[in-house]
């Protein structure tokens, strides 16, 4: 996931591409629960703009990918 990220924030389009589908099925359930017509595109484009702000320190890595994933759910869910 490291090396996809770094790749991603290295504006390979395709490693952002990979990106959006393989968290498709995970955003289209919350775009459900949103229920409204761009909810889908929104919850993309948030995910991408996470992707671009991820610090690429190993150590801290994983922990990061944790919290983003947590303040994209709980953002969206709660329609802030």
């Amino acid at each position: 996931m490291y090396n996809l990220i770094k790749c991603c924030q290295d504006n390979d389009l395709n490693s952002v591409e990979f990106v959006c589908n393989k968290f498709m099925p995970l955003l289209k359930k919350y775009a459900h629960k949103l229920n409204y017509e761009d909810a889908y595109n929104d919850l993309q484009v948030y995910l991408i703009k996470c992707i671009y702000k991820i610090p690429l320190n190993r150590e801290i890595f994983a922990y990061q990918i944790c919290t983003y994933y947590r303040i994209l759910r709980i953002l969206y869910i709660l329609d802030i």
